[in-house]
């Protein structure tokens, strides 16, 4: 027996069991450890998908007020089509076309 009362066996016993503490916080430390790389390299992976998909909205954002605005072109072609002023533009632009007493002048380069 030793001064408080254990044996030699109990002392040793008692140590291993300190040895086992201090290797179960290890182990907790570097589980933890690990868990926190684990966790930045997630948030990291997340945070360039993010940005992808903002690109990708930014991108379809823009061909969407592309198309929006042929929509509207197309809306004003539509509109204005059948009335005089279309038919006599469509008349003398794409065939050519003048009105009684109208001279064409095809100027010299």
């Amino acid at each position: 027996m030793d001064g408080a009362g254990r044996t030699g066996a109990d002392a040793k016993g008692g140590r291993k069991k300190v040895r086992r503490f201090r290797l179960g916080w290890l182990a907790v430390a570097v589980l933890l450890m690990a868990l926190s790389v684990a966790a930045v390299g997630i948030a990291l992976e997340q945070d360039r998908e993010m940005e992808r998909i903002r690109a990708n909205q930014a991108e379809a954002q823009a061909r969407l007020a592309e198309a929006e605005a042929r929509n509207r072109d197309a809306h004003e072609t539509l509109d204005g089509v059948g009335t005089d002023s279309y038919i006599e533009r469509i008349a003398r632009d794409e065939l050519g076309m003048v009105k009684p007493g109208e001279r064409i002048v095809d100027p010299v380069e």
